[in-house]
């Protein structure tokens, strides 16, 4: 089974000309929705990183050999993604 592949990362959050309506745009800022809320937009901006960091974590560490490095980058990066769906930046 094939794979679908999702607009390209990182997405981010944009306005409309004027500080229009929000949506959310991929890499080469294509229009990937109009989220109802600013946590929706949240969200939705950070499928890509999310998609990534499980990809990290869900391939058991032991057979992966996980460096200890590589895991608390990913640890890191993975507190800074929560900070920034709960509202930080």
């Amino acid at each position: 089974m094939s794979q679908l592949q999702h607009s390209p990362g990182p997405w981010k959050a944009a306005r409309g000309h004027g500080g229009g309506e929000a949506y959310v745009v991929d890499a080469e800022n294509w229009e990937i929705c109009v989220p109802r809320t600013q946590a929706d937009i949240r969200l939705i901006a950070a499928a890509p990183d999310m998609l990534r960091l499980l990809r990290v974590f869900a391939i058991p560490i032991n057979s992966r050999r996980l460096a200890s490095g590589e895991l608390r980058a990913a640890l890191k990066e993975t507190d800074e993604l929560i900070a920034r769906l709960d509202g930080g930046e």
